[in-house]
Order: structure tokens, then sequence, then C-alpha cells
């Protein structure tokens, strides 16, 4: 018998299936919106846990329609001052 492929990571759909409650119910809670009943929050939060729910950033990058995403062209990487400003950009 074939084993599955690993399991697709769940959407906030799926949560909000498993919570009996709107997508947009999910989604409220995990931006900790106050909108939404405590004992909702709890159950949402505990289910996005034990289900392995991870923030996707490109989703959320689609919505808001930011990517915090910082691009930089630089004419030699062997340049040792262009690897300090990469590395400076990266720290931050």
């Amino acid at each position: 018998m074939a084993q599955n492929a690993a399991a697709k990571p769940p959407s906030i759909k799926g949560i909000a299936r498993l919570a009996r409650v709107s997508h947009s119910t999910v989604s409220r809670t995990l931006r900790n919106s106050p909108l939404i009943d405590c004992r909702t929050i709890e159950r949402i939060q505990r289910i996005a846990q034990k289900s392995g729910y991870r923030v996707s950033a490109v989703a959320r990058g689609m919505v808001t329609q930011k990517t915090k995403t910082v691009g930089v062209v630089v004419t030699s990487i062997a340049d040792p001052f262009v690897g300090e400003v990469v590395s400076g950009i990266d720290q931050m």
C-alpha cells in the first residue's frame, strides 16, 4: 500500500469547518480581533495549534497587497561593502 504524501497544511477554511464557524471568524481570531467571543477564540486557537496551522506569508501578501520583501540589485557580490549592506538589511 502506498504511503500518503506529506499532509497539506491546514487552511483557515479547514479550521473553520472543524470549529463550526465561518472562515471570517477564524481570520479575525487569528488577527486578534476584539470582535470575537473569548470562548470562540480559545476553541479556534486550540484547533489551529493542534492542526499545525501556520500563517502563509504569500496568502497574507495577496490579501494586504504588501509582501514585506526587499529586493537588492548589486553589480558584484565580491565587493565586501555589498556584503556588509546586505547583511545589515537581513538583520532588520
